[in-house]
């Protein structure tokens, strides 16, 4: 009776942690789940999987971890203040999910990220292949989908990836997913947690959709996160923050010598011409916030509201289908506090699970969040707690290892 119910609770385990790969991939918004709530249905059978298996897993530094994320919580539900149906379903579809998630074991840690790496490279592999044909002028079969949100013209659907503004050979990468940058910005980050070595087929799978993407967002956020992951990871860290600097130098003369706005090529359309110096925004490519969205925040940090927020509901009215995504936008919708509270969290984490290295993710997230507030994002927030419990058990493990003569590299 003994053996049966543990390979009961294995199987348990093992179909939740298939669960949470599948909620962590549809919080990216592919295609098929535009117009069916799969992100509801999948938090709720995963809470109703992992229920049975939480006095299993109750460890203090998990505990510690679902009390910082409930705090957070309670100034993400804007001091239960929005109405009890908002309520209710940022709980099951959100809260719920995440504080259980912080519950699951080391060894269900490291499943959930092995299978989400594979199951996103595999999904990315397929979409590579198809748009590869398409590209070359392949006739493929597809049809016209129109996204919910109205700020999204129409895509072509052919089923294994859609197009969004078919441009040619300009046609970005997006994948089965809404936008090019979406696929920039996860590839990056999955690739800093995956270690970046180009020895793992899912590592060039992911480096090749980024780049492909043409998302500037995401070639920034792979190079930061490169970087922080080469001199956190050396010993000579001065050493290798010089040869970076050397090798972006050459990057960039290389870009300025050949720079002309006349050129018609991928690269000068889709990246350098975003990188023009632009006398009202900057950089021409930061197109995150409309004019008015600004004026409108201005104006919004000199409210009261600005610790808790407008609210999802008065946010919606004024900016739903707006072309707005960056800090401001969450700030808007959930306040300072949340904000804040989203931060500690996260600090939490690497408090809680100390490493270089983690704490390189950490600001690598911090970076992203500036520009795409999403790291309540599934496939960013089960990253983000598994990474940095690795880091931490891969750095006790080298530790050990080092103490005793064995020449252990833990790689990440």
């Amino acid at each position: 009776m003994r053996s049966l119910n543990k390979n009961l609770t294995g199987h348990i385990s093992s179909v939740s942690v298939w669960l949470a790969c599948m909620m962590a991939v549809v919080s990216m918004k592919p295609w098929f789940a535009w117009d069916f709530p799969f992100d509801t249905l999948l938090s709720i059978l995963f809470i109703v999987c992992r229920l049975p298996l939480l006095q299993k897993n109750n460890t203090i530094r998990n505990l510690l971890l679902v009390e910082g994320f409930l705090v957070f919580s309670a100034f993400y539900m804007q001091l239960f203040q929005i109405p009890i149906k908002i309520s209710a379903i940022r709980v099951i579809v959100t809260v719920v999910p995440i504080s259980l998630f912080l519950l699951t074991t080391a060894a269900e840690k490291r499943l959930f990220v092995n299978r989400l790496i594979k199951i996103y490279s595999l999904i990315l592999l397929v979409s590579l292949i198809g748009f590869t044909l398409k590209t070359v002028g392949v006739e493929l079969p597809y049809s016209i989908l129109n996204n919910p949100n109205p700020f999204y013209s129409a895509y072509k659907n052919y089923y294994f990836f859609t197009v969004y503004q078919d441009l040619d050979l300009f046609t970005r990468f997006t994948g089965i997913f809404a936008e090019p940058g979406h696929v920039g910005m996860i590839s990056a980050i999955l690739l800093y947690v995956n270690g970046f070595s180009l020895k793992r087929a899912s590592n060039v799978i992911m480096t090749i959709a980024l780049i492909w993407s043409f998302s500037l967002a995401g070639f920034l956020i792979y190079a930061i996160g490169l970087t922080i992951y080469l001199i956190l990871k050396s010993n000579y860290p001065i050493r290798v923050l010089m040869k970076v600097m050397l090798g972006f130098g050459c990057i960039v003369g290389v870009a300025i010598a050949t720079y002309s706005p006349s050129n018609d090529d991928i690269v000068t359309q889709l990246i350098l011409k975003r990188l023009e110096f632009d006398s009202s925004k900057g950089l021409a490519g930061n197109n995150r916030n409309t004019g008015n969205f600004d004026n409108i925040y201005s104006n919004f940090m000199q409210n009261h509201k600005v610790v808790i927020g407008m609210g999802s509901e008065e946010y919606g009215r004024k900016f739903y289908g707006t072309a707005n995504s960056s800090y401001k936008t969450f700030i808007m919708e959930y306040g300072w506090g949340a904000t804040v509270m989203l931060l500690l969290f996260m600090l939490l984490c690497l408090i809680v699970f100390p490493s270089r290295i983690g704490f390189g993710l950490f600001c690598l997230i911090v970076i992203s969040f500036i520009q795409r507030p999403y790291f309540l994002w599934f496939i960013e927030c089960f990253a983000y707690i598994v990474a940095i419990s690795e880091f931490y058990i891969g750095r006790q493990t080298n530790n050990q290892s080092i103490s005793e003569n064995q020449a252990v590299i833990y790689s990440s």
